[in-house]
């Protein structure tokens, strides 16, 4: 698993790239307006806030990137013809700072790792440098317990927001893993979720948006979990998602520092 940890930690992989993604998958914001997103063929592409693309780097079996884990991150990193490693941490297995499969990854304003460990059913704690902090979770359905937890989002007071996939459902803690609160169920009512809740984002007055992948769209809550709102449908135009029968739908998901909303539409 230590090459899981080092994709998804290290700030940037970089090398020339002139081809364009295909089937993009995860979007992330760094600061001043920057996207990232990353294809199934585990290529990373910068987008700038000026809408102009940096360089491309090119993942090794990467799931998803931790933007700005020590801090912003900035063009000068992007040193053409190499790139700049931080850190790494991990190993296969069950104990503190093992992973059996890693997902998403968020920071907290202090530097903090939270990372979704899936297949243990499980989030854990680290500090910038790697260091276990706690952990929290395990199988089943109850509060704080987690069916291969996926999504990872935090707001501005370090709550963490976890999509339950096939609890079909969102859970809210602080940052110690106490639990606050959860929403959804499996549907395509409402605030339910067909297959699994997928990844998640916050914007900056602490809404969340869910990608809910095989009802193709996405869902809208207040940090209570309130539905607000949902948009989305199977099809071609603007607003649409992946119309093939399977395999194919909203997957990753960002908010930017001016809450516009940038949603991956995976096999489209």
């Amino acid at each position: 698993m230590k090459s899981w940890l080092k994709d998804v930690l290290c700030r940037v992989f970089v090398v020339r790239e002139p081809k364009g993604l295909t089937r993009i998958l995860t979007v992330k914001q760094a600061t001043g307006g920057s996207m990232f997103e990353k294809s199934s063929r585990q290529k990373l592409r910068h987008l700038r806030g000026d809408n102009t693309f940096g360089v491309m780097g090119l993942l090794t079996l990467a799931v998803v990137v931790a933007i700005a884990i020590l801090g912003s991150v900035v063009d000068s990193v992007y040193a053409e013809g190499g790139y700049t490693f931080v850190t790494k941490w991990g190993s296969q297995g069950t104990g503190n700072g093992q992973f059996a499969s890693v997902y998403e990854v968020v920071v907290d304003s202090s530097g903090n790792v939270y990372v979704a460990d899936s297949h243990n059913h499980r989030i854990q704690k680290f500090d910038s440098n790697g260091n276990f902090i706690t952990k929290w979770g395990s199988d089943g359905g109850g509060d704080g317990q987690f069916h291969f937890p996926y999504g990872l989002a935090i707001d501005s007071s370090n709550n963490i927001y976890v999509g339950d996939t096939y609890n079909y459902r969102i859970q809210k803690f602080d940052s110690n893993g106490n639990f606050i609160t959860k929403w959804g169920s499996q549907g395509t009512g409402d605030g339910q979720f067909l297959n699994g809740s997928g990844s998640i984002a916050v914007d900056s007055a602490g809404n969340v948006y869910a990608v809910d992948y095989y009802n193709a769209r996405v869902h809208k809550f207040d940090s209570s979990g309130n539905f607000l709102l949902k948009w989305g449908s199977k099809g071609t135009g603007d607003g649409q998602f992946c119309n093939l029968p399977i395999n194919c739908g909203p997957w990753g998901i960002a908010v930017d520092s001016s809450d516009k909303v940038y949603v991956s539409d995976y096999g489209q």
